[in-house]
């Protein structure tokens, strides 16, 4: 008589082995089109846009201070043309972007000063 505590013991479960998905292939962020109404592109480019404007407006406001500068006495050409060469190296030497812009908007409010204070000049008749 056999009884059920002297069967054989049960084999071990067998387990299937699955294999594991392959890993999908890196996406490329240039490759993928924006979904409408995304502004990541923008936003990137924004700080270069800015400074591109900002370059603009210093050479413009340097024309226009040459045309000034040419009014003025020596001492008074000298000592501008020293701050605009301490201003230009401080825009050159700043970390970019924000640094660079900084630097930048001292440099064109110098200049428009520049070019007020000599405006006001000649308006109050002081060049002949």
């Amino acid at each position: 008589a056999h009884r059920a505590d002297d069967a054989a013991p049960a084999p071990p479960p067998i387990a299937i082995a699955h294999p594991a998905p392959p890993a999908p292939p890196p996406v490329d962020p240039a490759t993928v089109a924006p979904s409408p109404g995304d502004v990541t592109a923008e936003l990137g480019a924004e700080p270069a846009r800015i400074t591109a404007s900002y370059d603009q407006a210093i050479d413009e406001l340097t024309k226009l201070a040459a045309e000034a500068r040419g009014r003025w006495a020596a001492e008074h050409q000298a000592a501008f043309d020293a701050q605009v060469a301490s201003l230009r190296a401080e825009v050159a030497k700043a970390d970019a972007p924000r640094g660079k812009q900084r630097a930048a908007r001292a440099l064109i409010r110098f200049l428009q000063g520049a070019i007020v204070r000599d405006d006001v000049m000649l308006a109050s008749g002081g060049v002949r």
